[in-house]
């Protein structure tokens, strides 16, 4: 079911092929993976009246299974718990670094990047922007890792690379831009700057790298700033294994399961009780809130009589014996407390 299901969502040719992959499980992390199906699950019929079958129907229950099995097992990592401590001999310096921890939450980022790089790989972009440290978390679906042909686990260049409606980049003040068009965004980090470019239109035959000389910038640290994080063993090339692809299938399967029980139950005895069990309520429920403003003019009526009898019982009430007196005026009040507790009982 998952591949007919993967068969629905139009790949972009264009971009390599790990982005198909690594997006189509970003779709089951994030819940969006049936948004491409056309129909809703109690569409049974189409407008020709021919029935759809269940791959082209969105589920109407959806447990997100995958997602319960990434969250629980990134908190096992970097809770409050489980965030690794500082160790040094000098503690100037895990006082320095427990500050920058803090100051850049960088267990914010951590636990970001343990989520999203479950489907594979993850990268952390390392910035120091007028003296403060930064860490940006950058899906690596649309990134390109080059690795240094003498240091293999040591990176010599990530490119990212994606298609941006002209809308989005006229608003970041981009000049010269067709909002109704679409364009390729492209930038590099290598060890010694952070080279953005021009966007360029996607169907311009003569469009290619021009350098974005305004926001291009030398860093000068001698290293790629970007941290490339493989998920679990087991992967291929520059992604890891996906940790909950073994109960995609799975998730399906029970989100279809229950939706059509549920469909069922519905449309069958259970449903039709439940529906009889409404229309029974409604009929009680109807003729008590037509009544309510005549219960709450009786009760106000009461009210007003059992307060004029209190008033033209005191001079009765004075030459009576002290102990039948108190007797009278207790049951005068009972029940003025009465009528009080009625009218907040039924809210009137």
């Amino acid at each position: 079911m998952f591949e007919t299901i993967c068969g629905t969502i139009q790949a972009d040719t264009s971009l390599w092929a790990r982005v198909v992959k690594l997006d189509i499980l970003r779709r089951v992390l994030d819940g969006t993976l049936y948004d491409n199906l056309p129909y809703q699950f109690h569409e049974e019929r189409n407008l020709a009246g021919e029935y759809i079958p269940l791959r082209l129907r969105r589920p109407s229950v959806r447990y997100g299974l995958c997602r319960v099995v990434v969250v629980d097992s990134v908190a096992l990592l970097f809770s409050a718990g489980h965030f690794p401590a500082i160790d040094a001999e000098d503690p100037a310096l895990v006082r320095c670094l427990q500050d920058v921890i803090a100051e850049s939450r960088l267990n914010e980022a951590m636990i970001d990047a343990a989520i999203r790089g479950s489907v594979g790989s993850v990268a952390v972009l390392f910035r120091v922007l007028q003296g403060r440290v930064f860490f940006s978390v950058l899906e690596s679906l649309y990134l390109t890792p080059v690795w240094s042909a003498t240091a293999p686990d040591t990176l010599a260049q990530v490119t990212e690379r994606y298609k941006v409606s002209g809308a989005d980049l006229a608003a970041q003040r981009y000049e010269n831009i067709d909002a109704q068009a679409m364009y390729w965004f492209q930038r590099v980090w290598d060890t010694e700057a952070e080279t953005w470019y021009l966007p360029w239109a996607v169907n311009d035959p003569l469009g290619g790298l021009v350098k974005d000389q305004q926001r291009s910038v030398t860093h000068g640290l001698g290293f790629v700033p970007v941290v490339w994080i493989k998920n679990l063993p087991s992967g291929e090339d520059v992604d890891g294994a996906c940790t909950f692809r073994a109960a995609i299938d799975t998730n399906i399967e029970t989100g279809l399961n229950a939706a059509a029980a549920i469909g069922a139950a519905a449309g069958g005895p259970i449903g039709a009780d439940v529906a009889e069990g409404l229309q029974v309520g409604e009929a009680v429920v109807n003729p008590v809130v037509a009544s309510q403003s005549a219960h709450a003019s009786a009760l106000d009526t009461a009210t007003t009589a059992a307060s004029t009898l209190a008033t033209a019982a005191e001079p009765v009430l004075a030459t009576l014996p002290a102990a039948d007196a108190a007797k009278a005026k207790a049951g005068l009040g009972l029940l003025q407390t009465i009528l009080a507790d009625l009218k907040s009982i039924f809210g009137l």
